[in-house]
C-alpha cells in the first residue's frame, strides 16, 4: 500500500514514480500537472503536516502520457462529494505489478479507501507554493460519516461547572483602608525595692511604705536606671546652706527595700577611686539624671574597685545619651581586666556567679580548678530559691495605677 504523503518508489524501482504511483514500463515520464505531495503524513488519525511543498491529496508523480494523472476521471469510475463540497474520484481497484488484488497505497492516506486526491478548488490552493495556505485535512472517521451521509461527531467537553471540571481562581477582593499604626506597649519598669524582701514579714508595713514611696516620686520623678547605668546626682550640702553638689559615676549596686533603698555610685577623679552611697528616697536630693541607660553581665559590680581604675573613670561634664523610644534598653557585654592580686574578695569562686571579669588574664589554670571546689551545683535545680513575685507585683501595680488617677 502506498501512504500519501511520501514517494512510494525510487529512481532505481521500476514502475514507479515520485509520489508512489503507477507507472507503465514503456511510458514516457512526464510531470504531472497536479500538486506537490505532501512531505510527511500521519496514517493514524489522517492529519498531515504542512512541512513540505505541497497539500495531503497533491500529486507530484510522472505520468506516461496525457490522461494518465490519478486525477483524471476513468471510465466507469464514480464520484463521491468529498471535503469542502469537492468531488473526489475514486481509483478503479487495480492490480499492481507484483501485488495481485491490491490496491493502491494511498488508501492510508486522509481521504476514505480507494479515493484520489481531489482536485483543485477554484479560489483556493492546497500548497501550490512553498508557505502557501493549505486546507486542513479530514480524518478517515470523519470521510466515512460524511460517505455514508451520517452528520459529523461533535466531542462534548466537559463542562466548567461539573465537579471535575476546570474552577477559576476567585478574584481577589482590595479594601483599601488606611491601618494606623498600631501603639508600641509601654515597657513597665517596676523598681526592685517595691518588692518586699522574702521571709514573714507585715504585709501592712510594706504596704505602707509604698504609699509614702509613690508621693515621693510625685515631688521627685525617679528615672529608670539600672546597675551598670551611669547616673549624675544633684544632693544639697547638708554643712552648707543653699549650696547643692553634683556627683557623676557608674551605678555598681541597688540594695534595700521599701523607704531603706540605696544606690551606689563610683568613680575615678584624680587617680583616687571616690563611692558615694545614696538614700533613693532621701529627701536631699533634688534630681537623679541618667546619662546612659545600660545594663551589664553581672548584677553586682563591686568586683570595679579591684579592676582597672579605666572601667570607672567617667568626665564630670558628660553629656546624657538618649534611647530611641520604645527601644530595649542594651546590654554591655563588657569584661574587665583586674588588678594583680590581693582583691577585696575571690570573686573567682561560684558564688559570686561572675561573668563580667577576665579570669584567664589574671589567674593561672591551677587557681581556677581550685576555686571550682567551691561549686554548689545543686543550687541551680533548687526551685524553693526562686522567689516567685507574680502575684505580688501584679497587686504593686494596681496600686501604683490608682496612686497615679488619685
Amino acid at each position: 500500500m502506498l501512504q500519501p504523503g511520501r514517494g512510494g518508489g525510487s529512481e532505481g524501482e521500476p514502475g514507479r514514480g515520485e509520489a508512489g504511483h503507477r507507472r507503465p514500463a514503456g511510458g514516457s515520464a512526464e510531470p504531472c500537472a497536479g500538486l506537490g505531495a505532501p512531505t510527511s503524513a500521519t496514517a493514524r488519525n489522517g492529519s498531515a503536516r504542512r512541512t513540505g511543498r505541497g497539500g495531503p491529496w497533491s500529486c507530484r508523480g510522472t505520468r506516461p502520457g496525457p490522461g494518465a494523472c490519478c486525477r483524471e476521471p476513468r471510465s466507469g469510475a464514480p464520484t463521491e462529494p468529498g471535503p469542502q463540497g469537492d468531488l473526489w474520484r475514486a481509483h478503479p481497484r487495480q492490480a499492481l505489478p507484483g501485488r495481485p488484488g491490491k490496491g493502491p497505497r494511498d488508501a492510508r492516506g486522509p481521504g476514505p479507501p480507494g479515493l484520489a486526491c481531489p482536485p483543485q478548488r477554484r479560489g483556493w490552493t492546497l500548497g501550490a507554493k512553498r508557505g502557501g495556505n493549505m486546507a486542513a485535512p479530514m480524518s478517515l472517521a470523519v470521510a466515512l460519516r460524511l460517505r455514508l451521509g451520517a452528520a459529523p461527531r461533535v466531542p462534548a467537553y466537559r463542562s466548567l461547572s461539573s465537579p471535575g471540571g476546570f474552577q477559576p481562581p476567585p478574584k481577589p477582593v482590595i479594601v483599601e483602608k488606611q491601618q494606623e499604626p498600631e501603639p508600641e506597649p509601654e515597657r513597665r519598669f517596676l523598681s526592685p525595692e517595691f518588692i518586699p524582701p522574702r521571709g514573714r514579714t507585715k504585709p501592712l508595713k510594706f504596704q505602707l511604705e509604698r504609699q509614702d514611696m509613690l508621693r515621693r516620686r510625685k515631688v521627685l520623678p525617679i528615672p529608670e536606671f539600672y546597675v551598670g547605668s551611669i547616673l549624675a546626682v544633684t544632693s544639697s550640702d547638708p554643712h552648707t546652706k543653699g549650696k547643692t553638689s553634683r556627683f557623676v559615676g557608674i551605678c555598681i549596686q541597688r540594695s534595700g527595700s521599701g523607704l531603706g533603698a540605696t544606690f551606689v555610685l563610683r568613680n575615678t577623679i584624680e587617680g583616687q577611686g571616690v563611692e558615694i552611697c545614696f538614700d533613693l528616697y532621701s529627701p536631699r536630693i533634688q534630681e537623679i539624671q541618667v546619662l546612659r541607660l545600660e545594663k551589664r553581665l553581672d548584677d553586682n559590680l563591686m568586683y570595679l574597685r579591684d579592676a582597672l581604675p579605666e572601667y570607672s573613670t567617667f568626665p564630670l561634664d558628660m553629656k546624657p545619651e538618649t534611647l530611641d523610644p520604645g527601644q530595649e534598653v542594651p546590654v554591655n557585654k563588657l569584661q574587665v581586666r583586674m588588678k594583680p592580686r590581693p582583691w577585696s574578695k575571690r570573686w573567682e569562686r561560684p558564688q559570686f556567679r561572675i561573668q563580667g571579669i577576665r579570669f584567664d588574664l589574671c589567674l593561672s589554670p591551677e587557681q581556677l580548678q581550685e576555686a571550682q571546689k567551691w561549686a554548689r551545683p545543686w543550687e541551680e535545680f533548687d526551685m524553693m530559691r526562686e522567689n516567685r513575685t507574680a502575684r505580688l507585683e501584679a497587686k504593686i501595680w494596681q496600686e501604683v495605677e490608682a496612686a497615679r488617677k488619685s
